[in-house]
């Protein structure tokens, strides 16, 4: 990106990747959500609903500081300390992910039908804790390593420190993919950023040419002003609104003159090609003016919009005509 030296671009990088973490809270904020609510019901038939509704509060807990740290960041308008933002996310994330630990630990349950459950829950909320905090690396292992933890142990680990070796690879798999699959979003990520950067920026300086070119600019669609230049309003001592209301039309000298323009220029664009004319036009004060257009269908718009240029050329025609 021009203009951008390579320090800037990286810190530029640097917050749209945390803003698109954050970005992403409310959803994942959700999920913990409706994880608590099954795990509470799904638990609460094995006798433990004292520490059960403990730890649902803990959890509730952990969902209102995320959801009031992701509120203050929206609010911060200093836009420094990104590093501290992510940083809060992460001790949220390890907060819940914590939560989830006590499901391999003090709310084990003893049924093997609710054993698998747990570790399916374990499982899908790595999983999606995964894909919500994959552009933060950080946020990622705070959230995944207590998550998982437990429920590795729980099931490698057999009554007595015998070391189930199927459960163990189990384990390690499971975190070898998620991993994968991180990393595979991350980059991901990373380049969606950078590309929407990019184009951020193009358009920017894009708009910037717009506004500051000495032609007035204007994009038809269907014989209707779409979009236009401040130096159009200027030529036509008019504001750009009252251009857009009225329509191209408005602005030629006389009917026949805005029917000559529509005639040839749309011949022009469908042949693909560019047109460049002279036409009487008309201000906003009854006074008229020549002017040349020239002009060129949009690409991808079919014969529907086109953008156009415009330029007085009232001297030099008067000249031209009087020569001659």
């Amino acid at each position: 990106m021009d203009g951008l030296t390579a320090e800037q671009l990286k810190d530029t990088l640097e917050g749209q990747r945390i803003r698109t973490l954050f970005e992403r809270q409310p959803a994942s904020l959700t999920s913990v959500m409706l994880g608590i609510l099954i795990v509470f019901a799904f638990l609460m038939p094995t006798g433990n609903g004292d520490l059960l509704k403990a730890w649902a509060a803990f959890m509730l807990s952990t969902v209102a500081l995320r959801a009031w740290v992701w509120h203050m960041f929206r609010t911060d308008t200093r836009g420094g300390a990104l590093r501290l933002w992510e940083l809060a996310v992460a001790g949220g994330s390890l907060l819940t992910g914590l939560g989830w630990a006590a499901l391999n630990g003090p709310l084990f349950p003893d049924d093997p039908g609710l054993r698998v459950f747990v570790l399916l829950m374990t499982v899908i909320a790595a999983f999606t804790g995964t894909v919500f905090s994959s552009v933060s690396t950080m946020t990622f292992w705070a959230f995944v390593a207590p998550t998982l933890g437990p429920a590795i142990y729980r099931f490698a680990v057999l009554p007595g420190g015998t070391v189930a070796i199927g459960g163990l690879v189990a384990g390690v798999a499971c975190v070898a993919v998620l991993i994968s699959i991180q990393l595979t979003l991350h980059r991901f990520s990373q380049q969606h950023i950078h590309r929407r950067l990019e184009a951020e920026t193009l358009l920017t300086e894009q708009q910037a040419i717009f506004q500051a070119a000495p032609l007035g600019i204007v994009v038809l669609s269907d014989g209707n002003v779409v979009k236009a230049n401040q130096r159009l309003g200027e030529l036509f001592y008019s504001s750009l609104q009252d251009i857009q209301k009225n329509g191209v039309a408005s602005l030629f000298a006389t009917a026949d003159e805005a029917e000559k323009f529509s005639a040839e220029s749309r011949d022009a664009l469908r042949d693909d090609r560019g047109w460049s004319g002279v036409y009487r036009l008309k201000r906003s004060d009854g006074s008229q003016f020549w002017a040349e257009l020239s002009g060129r269908q949009m690409q991808g718009e079919g014969l529907h919009r086109s953008v156009w240029t415009v330029a007085d050329v009232t001297l030099r025609t008067d000249k031209s005509r009087q020569e001659r």
